[in-house]
C-alpha cells in the first residue's frame, strides 16, 4: 500500500507510530515484521468521496509488481520530520534509499 502524504507536521502522526516502531526490522528489501492491531482507519479516513481507482504496476523499476491504485483526490496524511527520515533508511533491493515524497 501507498499513501501520499499531504505535508509535513510537527508533531509525530499517532498513527504512524505502529509502523515507524517496526522500520527497524525491516530496512533491508526481503526483511518482514509483524504489526499488531494497526487500525488503518486512523491513517485513511472511512469517508473517502472523491478519489480514482485503476489497475497499474509500481513506479520503480522493474514496473512488474501488479497493484490496484486507489487515490484519493486531496493528499490525506500528515507527517512528521521525524517520521519521514525513519522511512527514508528504507533501502530497495540494489541497497538504494526508498523514495518518499512529501506534497506540500
Amino acid at each position: 500500500m501507498a499513501i501520499f502524504v499531504k505535508k509535513l507536521v510537527d508533531n509525530d502522526n499517532q498513527g504512524l507510530k505502529p509502523i515507524i516502531e517496526k522500520l527497524q526490522y525491516i530496512r533491508n528489501d526481503g526483511s518482514s515484521t509483524y504489526i499488531d492491531k494497526l487500525h488503518l482507519n486512523v491513517l485513511v479516513p472511512l469517508q473517502v468521496k472523491d478519489y480514482y481507482r485503476y489497475n497499474g504496476s509500481f513506479t520503480t523499476p522493474g514496473c512488474d509488481v501488479v497493484v490496484k491504485w486507489i487515490v484519493t483526490e486531496n493528499p490525506i496524511l500528515g507527517i512528521s520530520e521525524d517520521q519521514l527520515l525513519a522511512f527514508q533508511m528504507l533501502r530497495d533491493k540494489n541497497g538504494d534509499p526508498v523514495i518518499i515524497k512529501v506534497y506540500q
